[in-house]
């Protein structure tokens, strides 16, 4: 929810000068976020000369829309570093509020918000000097109240530059954007309240419709819209309501395919300039699929069994269990009534048997059937024909669900055929009646209860079920320091082992890297078992450019119970990154056993698994100096070519770009304590890459 939120205040930025403009929000100053230049000169706008105003349109370094003005203070004289607006008309007495938004990331120089007051006649009669922007590595909105003079009929917008270096040596970089200059608003704010949506679990083939009670003290609503994005995408798209009733206001989603995840949030305004947003809400869309008939046993293999030890094994292909209770299997001789109450987990199986005893005495099986992900049923009373038969799945009002009508001749496989192994479909999502798209199993008693050894799942994680163990842990597994990864032989969910995650510090576990296609699909599906505390287990995507720039992520996932296994499965489209950090991670530190581990499963074309291998980091040295004005840290980079050197948080946010030769210095005094990552590039390749520190 977090991370929504922040995408959510993120697009009402970005958007909020538009909605401004279109309600006519009184906002004084033309041309307020230096969208408009002639001849290299913002519109409506001047500057004294000891400063430079240049067009802006670095993402970083625009606050909203897309353009700022770059200010560059190139003088001594404090009276000559004026950046001023076009006068204005003001009503005297009236208290207005004042903003700009400024990015101050040099210690050199600070900015101050300002009004200069001019009589009918515009003669200057007063000035008032306000609040000061303090350094930051972020942007800053700067905002201040200040009443017109009773004289007063006209003003400008008025933004000081100041030099505070110690020498006072005339030089510092500044970035301004979305000023605002309005009147003071004593209007209340509009409310938005009982949100709902209607279906609350939609297909790909409903329209999803929102309604929420949107209501204005004042009477002056001005717009309202509903914002969605899909997949955790941060690009938004904007619907306007459709209908309203009263103060209920109804939106629509459109149809989405099968898979998406939706967050959607409303946003409404009224002419003061009140801007309110809902909370966030999301869903996925989910097709729900009928179960289908996916394994047969008809001709065991005698000795040492015989027809008793016939079975049926059923699929369910959904992420949720599916309800099965008085359905019907039939070969129209015998008919077998599943119990109430019987519910097929979410990509399980169903195995109705003809003699349950029989199939249990079976050691291929014991480990398998009956476990969470399956069920066996019986007796059942058919016997099914060796040279070929039908066999009918009912719904509990007599509907055909699923049938197959299998042969023991071309195109059926006919190994089968008295030789014991079981006809596997090779996808539950083909045609099962085609008997091209089944094969004889591989394995000698088959594999109820367990996906067919036919099937290609392109699962392209590296040992997803955790079977195979180094000293180091779980093969293909990078283990995080505070977490430890053990063999766990008891509580596994399928095959013979688990991994037992325990942690000394919240936040760690395994991680495993992927190379991904951007715009592709995929599909993740973890198997966890938390311990104590349902959120002990947490699952992330981070989607990489390759060399450590976060492009996206998602997380964390987690399930609603604990000390039971669950599925944690999330399905999109691949943002514009190259690799993805599936990160699987352990909180319980006051236990220890955060929780257990089993059968991970990453699909999407082109994707493989990839071995952690880091860059190499460039030679360097570091010097903090706590409390110190001149912290420094000096990376050495043993290249004569021109190096860039970007500077990442821990977040992945690109914050600084520092560029020389050889010896790179970092002034640290304006950076957050915190982990830092850099990353050293020359001539279009990475040369280094290392992780440091600030303590202040």
């Amino acid at each position: 929810m977090m991370r929504s939120i922040w995408r959510k205040w993120a697009i009402v930025a970005a958007i909020g000068v538009a909605i401004s403009a279109s309600v006519g929000a009184e906002n004084l100053v033309q041309n307020p976020g230096f969208e408009s230049w002639t001849s290299g000169e913002p519109d409506n706008w001047s500057n004294d000369s000891g400063i430079t105003v240049e067009q802006c349109n670095v993402a970083d370094s625009v606050h909203g829309g897309s353009y700022s003005a770059r200010i560059t203070l190139t003088t001594q004289e404090q009276r000559n570093a004026d950046f001023y607006s076009d006068e204005f008309a003001v009503t005297a007495g009236t208290t207005y509020e004042i903003s700009a938004w400024i990015f101050d990331n040099d210690p050199a120089g600070k900015g101050r918000l300002a009004v200069w007051w001019y009589d009918a006649s515009h003669n200057f009669i007063d000035s008032d000097y306000l609040k000061y922007s303090s350094n930051s590595s972020e942007w800053q909105q700067v905002v201040d109240t200040v009443t017109a003079p009773d004289n007063a009929a006209y003003a400008k917008f008025d933004i000081r530059f100041y030099d505070v270096s110690s020498n006072w040596d005339g030089d510092a970089l500044f970035y301004v954007d979305d000023v605002e200059f309005s009147p003071l608003s004593t209007n209340q704010p509009p409310t938005i309240s009982n949100i709902q949506q209607s279906p609350s679990n939609p297909t790909s083939s409903d329209v999803v419709t929102v309604t929420a009670d949107i209501t204005d003290p004042d009477n002056d609503l001005a717009t309202d819209s509903l914002f969605y994005s899909t997949n955790g995408g941060t690009t938004y798209s904007q619907l306007y309501h459709l209908s309203v009733s009263g103060n209920t206001y109804t939106y629509e989603i459109p149809a989405l395919p099968d898979g998406t995840t939706v967050e959607y949030f409303i946003m409404a305004k009224d002419n003061d300039g009140n801007r309110v947003t809902s909370d966030t809400f999301s869903y996925t869309v989910q097709d729900i699929y009928p179960p289908v008939i996916n394994e047969i046993m008809y001709n065991p293999s005698d000795p040492p069994f015989t027809y008793s030890d016939e079975w049926v094994e059923i699929y369910n292909p959904n992420d949720e269990p599916y309800d099965v209770s008085n359905w019907v299997l039939t070969d129209y001789e015998s008919d077998f009534t599943i119990p109430e109450n019987t519910l097929i987990p979410a990509f399980g199986f169903l195995v109705i048997a003809r003699d349950t005893n029989s199939i249990r005495g079976c050691a291929e099986y014991q480990d398998d059937l009956g476990s969470d992900n399956d069920i066996l049923l019986g007796n059942a009373g058919f016997q099914l024909s060796n040279d070929g038969d039908e066999v009918v799945l009912q719904d509990n009002s007599g509907n055909t669900i699923d049938s197959v009508k299998y042969d023991d001749s071309s195109p059926w496989p006919t190994s089968p055929d008295g030789d014991g192994p079981s006809l596997e479909l090779k996808d539950p999502s083909l045609d099962n009646n085609d008997g091209n798209n089944w094969a004889a199993s591989s394995e000698t008693y088959g594999t109820p209860g367990e996906p067919n050894s036919a099937y290609n799942d392109n699962n392209c994680t590296n040992n997803y079920d955790f079977e195979i163990w180094t000293a180091e842990g779980p093969e293909g597994w990078t283990v995080e320091d505070g977490a430890t990864a053990t063999e766990e032989t008891n509580i596994r969910r399928r095959g013979a082992k688990s991994a037992k995650l325990e942690n000394t510090t919240a936040g760690k576990g395994l991680i495993q890297r992927f190379e991904v296609q951007q715009n592709l699909s995929y599909d993740l599906r973890v198997w966890v078992y938390p311990s104590g505390s349902a959120d002990n287990i947490r699952v992330f995507m981070i989607f990489t450019d390759g060399v450590g720039t976060v492009i996206d992520s998602i997380g964390p996932l987690t399930v609603t119970e604990a000390d039971k296994w669950q599925l944690i499965r999330r399905r999109g489209s691949i943002p514009a990154a190259t690799q993805m950090y599936l990160k699987i991670r352990g909180y319980n530190t006051s236990k220890g056993v955060s929780g257990y581990v089993d059968d991970v499963y990453f699909r999407s074309s082109g994707a493989t698994s990839m071995n952690e291998n880091e860059l190499l980091p460039a030679h360097y040295t570091l010097r903090i100096r706590w409390f110190a004005y001149t912290d420094r840290i000096q990376f050495i980079v043993p290249t004569d070519s021109p190096v860039e050197l970007e500077v990442y948080s821990v977040d992945g946010r690109k914050i600084r770009i520092i560029r020389g030769k050889w010896r790179l210095t970092l002034v640290t005094t304006n950076m957050k304590s915190g982990i830092y990552f850099a990353l050293a590039k020359s001539n279009g390749r990475t040369v280094g890459k290392v992780k440091f520190i600030v303590v202040h």
